[in-house]
C-alpha cells in the first residue's frame, strides 16, 4: 500500500509541535506574508527559519502558504519572499496565482509548487493544465466526491491533496468575492470577513423558506467514518484545515486521523503498529466543530451539508436549567452528561463549585441535579452546552507535553592517548561528529565501563533525538571522567542538529532581481473602443445589437443555442458555466460538439489550451490581478477579463501588460459573489423540493437589508448576485482609455429591454 501523507496546519509554533507530535507526515503554515489566512498568527521570517529546521529534525515537511493573487507593485517583494523560502530549505510553497506559477517555475525549477484549492482545480484537464505550467501537486476544490477524485487521479496520475477535516466554504474556493465586493476584505487575498457566515433571511415569492436564519453556514467536515474510501480513490495527502485553530484542536484532530490512517493501512500490512493516540470520531465534537458532515467529498448533499441553526462553536449539550435562584446565584441543573469543575459553559462563565445535596464535588454525571454558581438568570428548560471540556484538554494538553524525537546512530570511540571522539549519524546522512581535543587517560583506580558511556551517551535530553544503535570501542583501564562524556555528547548533537540545519538550506543558481520595464500604453495610438454585453434575457440581446455592440456574451445554453441560429451574422459567444468539475464534463462536451468553431467566455483552467473553440476569452473567475498572469494568457491566444476586484475593491495596476488590447474590463456589472453547490431548495438527498427551479424566484436579505438574487448554473450549482450592480461612471471609464484600455463590458442581470438601452446609451 502507498505511503498516505497527513497533512497538518499550524498557525504559531504551539500548533507546530503539536502537529508533529500528533504524527503528522507535513506541516502547512503561513509566513508573515501573502498567505490566504491573513488573521492567523502565522510566521516571522526567523520563526520560519526555525520552524523549518525543527521539524527537518523530526522528518517532518514544511509547506508555506503564499496563496494569495499577487499585484504588480508587489511582485518583486513576492518573488524575493519565495527566493528566501527556497534558501531555508521549505519543502514545498502553496500558490494560486498564475503568473507567479509561471514565473517560479522557470526561476526555480526545483522548488516543489503545489496548487492551492483557490486555484478551483476540479477536473482532470485542470490538473493536467496546472502541471504543464509546473505544479507538482494539486489540492482538488473541496466539492469533489471521492469518485471524482479517483477518475481525475486515473486520468492524470499528478500528486493530489484533499481537505478531508476542518471547516468547509460554501463557495468554492477562490470563486467568492463576497467579502471583497461587501467590505473590501478579498478572500483572494487572505482577508475573509465570512460573510457567508451571517444571518440571512431567505425567500421564495415572499414566503420564508428556511425556518432558521444562517442560510450560507455549512458544518465541518468530518471523514474518519470513509477514511478508507478516500485512500482507495488515491488520493496522496490528507489535508485537516485549521491554521487559526488552537493547538489542543491541532493535536486532537490530527492524532485521530494519524490512528485512522494507520489503522487502515494496518489491515492491508499487519506488520505496522498504530500509534496509540486514542482520539475518535466521538472526541473530536470535543474541540470545535459546527456539526459534522462527510462533505461533498464523502457524497452528502444538501442540507446535510449545512448548519442553518448556528454559525459557530456551541459545544455539547450537558445541562437543562431547572429553575434560577436569585438569592444564591445558583443555576439548579438536570445534567444531561457529565459535568466537571473547569468546564467552559455556553452562559459565558466557566464551572467553579459545583453542588450536589449542598455538598461540593469536583463532578457530576449525566442525570443528576445539581447547582452551580452564576451572576446570569437563565429561564427553566434553557439546554446550557458545554463549550470547554476540562477533562478533555487537560489530557490533550498531557500528551502534547511529549516530545517526538527521531532516532539516531552513535559510535564512540575512545583510546589510550587518543583524543576520545563521538560520531552521531540521522537516517538521512547527516553527521554530527566532535572529537575532545585531550588525550584520554590510563585509570588509575577504577576504570570506565562500556555500561557507563552507553549511559551517559544515550541521554539526549530535550534534544529532538533518541539514540537506538550505538557501538562502542574502547581500550581496557582507560579513564574518562562523565562531565567529558556530557561534552562529547552535547558537542556532537550540536554538530547534528547544524549538519542538518545546512543540508535544509539551498541557493539559487542564478538569482536576478526581478526589474522588468513598465510599459506606457497611454502613448501608444489609441484603438477603436469595443463595448461587449453579457446578457441573461432575449430582449436584453436585441437592445444590445440594436445599439451595435462588438459582441454579446450570452448566460445559459439553450438561449445561446436559439440566438446563434436567429443571428448567425452577429458576433455571439457562449458564457460557459464559471464552474466545471468533472461530473460536468460530459454535459459541456455535448454542448461543444453540437457547435463546432465556438467562441466562448471561460473561466476553467482545463479549456484554457483547448483547440475547439474558435475565439476565447477568459472570464474575471480566474482572478488575473497581474499583468504576468494576463499575458500569460494571451501568449496562449487567450484574451483575458480584469477581476472586479482591482476595479471596486483592492486596486493594482498592469504596468507589465503586453497587449492592452487583449483586456477586456468590466464597468457595468453584478459580480459573482460566489458559485456554489449548495442551493437551498434541495433536501438531504440533494433533491429539489420543488417540481421546477425556484432559484428565480429566491431572495436573500441580509441584517443591513441588502439583497441578493440566485441564478442556476450547471448540474444545479448556484451562483449569488447582487440585487444591485456595481458600476463606474463614464468619466472613470474615460481615465481607463488615456491608460490605453479600449475594450469594456456591461453584465446585465434582470434589466428588461429599456434598461438596457438606457444602461448602454450611458456609456457608448
Amino acid at each position: 500500500m502507498k505511503k498516505i501523507e497527513l497533512l497538518a496546519p499550524a498557525g504559531d509554533e504551539e500548533a507546530l509541535k503539536a502537529a508533529i507530535m500528533a504524527g503528522a507526515n507535513a506541516v502547512y503554515m503561513g509566513g508573515s506574508r501573502f498567505g490566504a489566512r491573513a488573521f492567523a498568527g502565522n510566521f516571522e521570517d526567523d520563526k520560519l527559519i526555525d520552524a523549518v529546521d525543527y521539524a527537518h529534525q523530526i522528518g517532518v515537511k514544511i509547506y508555506i502558504t503564499a496563496n494569495t493573487i499577487i499585484k504588480d507593485e508587489e511582485i518583486g517583494d513576492f518573488l524575493n519572499y519565495i527566493d528566501f523560502l527556497y534558501e531555508i530549505g521549505v519543502d514545498a510553497v502553496i500558490l494560486q496565482d498564475l503568473g507567479m506559477i509561471n514565473i517560479i517555475s522557470k526561476r526555480i525549477p526545483d522548488l516543489e509548487l503545489h496548487a492551492s484549492t483557490q486555484m478551483t482545480a476540479s477536473t482532470a484537464q485542470d490538473v493536467l493544465f496546472l502541471k504543464e505550467l509546473g505544479v507538482s501537486r494539486v489540492v482538488l476544490s473541496r466539492e469533489l466526491s471521492y469518485d471524482e477524485i479517483s477518475a481525475i487521479k486515473t486520468e492524470t496520475n499528478v500528486e493530489v491533496e484533499a481537505f478531508v477535516h476542518g471547516a468547509l466554504c460554501v463557495s468554492y474556493s477562490g470563486k467568492c468575492l463576497f467579502s471583497s465586493m461587501n467590505g473590501m476584505r478579498s478572500g483572494n487575498r487572505g482577508m475573509c470577513a465570512q460573510p457567508c457566515r451571517e444571518p440571512y433571511k431567505a425567500t421564495v415569492e415572499n414566503k420564508p423558506l428556511l425556518d432558521k436564519e444562517y442560510v450560507f453556514s455549512t458544518k465541518d467536515l468530518n471523514t474518519l467514518d470513509i477514511l478508507e474510501n478516500l485512500i482507495d480513490a488515491g488520493i496522496d495527502s490528507l489535508k485537516i484545515e485549521g491554521r487559526m485553530k488552537r493547538s489542543e484542536y491541532v493535536f486532537a484532530v490530527t492524532s485521530a486521523y494519524r490512528q485512522a490512517i494507520d489503522n487502515t493501512i494496518m489491515k492491508h500490512e499487519p506488520s505496522i503498529s498504530s500509534l496509540d493516540m486514542n482520539y475518535g470520531a466521538l472526541e473530536l465534537d470535543k474541540v470545535f466543530n459546527r456539526d459534522f458532515t462527510k462533505g461533498y467529498i464523502g457524497q452528502d448533499k444538501g442540507s446535510k451539508i449545512m448548519n442553518h441553526k448556528f454559525q459557530k462553536y456551541v459545544g455539547k449539550p450537558v445541562a437543562k436549567v431547572i429553575e434560577y435562584d436569585r438569592k444564591s446565584k445558583r443555576l439548579i441543573l438536570e445534567l444531561l452528561d457529565t459535568l466537571t469543575k473547569g468546564d467552559g459553559l455556553n452562559t459565558g462563565e466557566f464551572v467553579g463549585r459545583i453542588l450536589k445535596k449542598d455538598a461540593i464535588v469536583k463532578s457530576a454525571d449525566k442525570g443528576e441535579i445539581v447547582a452551580i454558581d452564576s451572576i446570569k438568570k437563565f429561564e427553566p428548560g434553557f439546554i446550557v452546552y458545554k463549550t470547554f471540556d476540562k477533562i478533555f484538554m487537560d489530557d490533550v494538553s498531557s500528551r502534547m507535553s511529549r516530545e517526538k524525537k527521531k532516532p539516531i546512530k552513535a559510535f564512540v570511540e575512545i583510546r589510550n592517548n587518543n583524543y576520545p571522539t563521538l560520531i552521531l549519524n540521522d537516517y538521512k546522512g547527516n553527521t554530527g561528529e566532535y572529537k575532545l581535543e585531550e588525550y584520554t587517560a590510563t585509570a588509575l583506580n577504577k576504570p570506565t565501563t562500556r555500561e557507563s558511556i552507553i549511559d551517559q551517551i544515550q541521554k539526549m535530553g530535550d534534544t529532538p533525538f533518541f539514540v537506538d544503535s550505538i557501538e562502542v570501542s574502547i581500550d581496557e583501564n582507560i579513564f574518562i571522567p562523565i562531565k567529558t562524556l556530557n561534552l562529547l555528547r552535547r558537542e556532537a548533537v550540536s554538530l547534528l542538529i547544524e549538519s542538518q540545519s545546512n543540508s535544509n538550506k539551498r541557493v539559487i543558481a542564478s538569482k536576478s532581481e526581478f526589474n522588468p520595464a513598465k510599459i506606457n500604453h497611454s502613448k501608444k495610438s489609441k484603438k477603436e473602443l469595443k463595448w461587449s454585453v453579457l446578457i441573461h434575457k432575449q430582449e436584453q440581446f436585441e437592445a444590445a445589437i440594436k445599439l451595435n455592440v462588438d459582441r454579446v456574451y450570452v448566460h445559459g445554453y439553450k438561449l445561446y443555442s436559439l440566438l446563434s441560429k436567429k443571428y448567425p451574422n452577429k458576433n455571439i459567444y457562449y458564457a460557459l458555466p464559471p464552474v466545471i468539475k468533472q461530473s460536468d464534463i460530459s454535459i459541456i462536451d455535448k454542448m461543444l460538439k453540437s457547435n463546432p468553431n465556438i467562441k466562448v467566455l471561460h473561466s476553467s483552467l482545463g479549456y484554457i489550451e483547448s483547440q475547439i473553440f474558435e475565439n476565447v476569452v477568459l472570464d474575471y473567475p480566474l482572478n488575473l490581478l497581474n499583468s504576468f498572469s494576463h499575458n500569460l494568457m494571451h501568449k496562449k491566444s487567450c484574451e483575458t477579463t480584469i477581476t472586479p476586484e482591482m476595479i471596486f475593491s483592492i486596486g493594482g495596476s498592469l504596468d507589465y501588460i503586453d497587449d492592452i488590447q487583449m483586456v477586456e474590463m468590466p464597468v457595468y456589472l453584478y459580480p459573482k459573489l460566489m458559485i456554489t453547490e449548495y442551493c437551498p431548495h434541495k433536501n438531504d438527498a440533494g433533491a429539489c423540493k420543488y417540481k421546477k427551479c425556484m432559484l428565480e424566484h429566491t431572495r436573500i436579505t441580509s441584517k443591513q437589508s441588502d439583497e441578493y438574487v440566485l441564478k442556476k448554473s450547471i448540474n444545479c450549482k448556484t451562483i449569488l448576485y447582487p440585487s444591485k450592480p456595481k458600476h463606474i461612471n463614464i468619466n472613470a471609464v474615460n481615465n481607463f482609455i488615456d491608460k490605453g484600455f479600449s475594450k469594456f463590458r456591461v453584465e446585465l442581470l434582470n434589466e428588461s429591454y429599456d434598461e438596457t438601452i438606457n444602461i448602454l446609451e450611458s456609456y457608448l
